[in-house]
């Protein structure tokens, strides 16, 4: 499933298992544009 990901920004902690992505971001690193509910960060 991920084989073909590549990252734009590599977290330091991260780890797949199956068809399982888990990840740790730093502190103030939110990347998002828009929340999938419409408010804006």
């Amino acid at each position: 499933m991920f084989e073909n990901m590549k990252w734009l920004n590599e977290p330091s902690r991260w780890k797949h298992s199956g068809d399982s992505l888990t990840l740790v971001t730093a502190a103030a690193t939110d990347f998002w544009r828009e929340t999938h509910y419409g408010v804006r960060p």
